[in-house]
């Protein structure tokens, strides 16, 4: 949460309501997640993904920018059995990701 820190210059109250935020996307961007894997709906797959790589790149979430790279390959190569395994290990690094950020807002002197 340091890249957070700098962007906010470490004002509190404008991390929170930035860290509410992000927790609202990660939480719609999860569920849109799961309709477009099941669908296999490539191109709203890839809206989802960017969407998701907007935030992780603002708060430098290095292991879920990793988790995209991985969902994107498999898009690139329409590759469905390794979606569903990839898609998988997305969701759980969001889920991390989800309880960083509810950590955060509850302790404020991590932020």
């Amino acid at each position: 949460m340091q890249a957070l820190q700098r962007l906010t210059q470490a004002n509190e109250k404008v991390m929170r309501r930035m860290l509410d935020e992000f927790s609202r996307n990660l939480e719609a961007e999860a569920g849109a997640l799961t309709e477009v894997v099941e669908a296999l709906d490539w191109l709203r797959l890839q809206e989802v993904l960017h969407r998701l790589q907007g935030i992780a790149r603002l708060i430098d979430a290095e292991p879920l920018l990793r988790a995209l790279a991985e969902v994107d390959a498999c898009c690139q190569l329409g590759d469905e059995q390794r979606l569903l395994v990839e898609g998988k290990e997305l969701h759980c690094e969001i889920a991390r990701l989800a309880t960083a950020i509810a950590r955060c807002r509850e302790n404020s002197s991590e932020i």
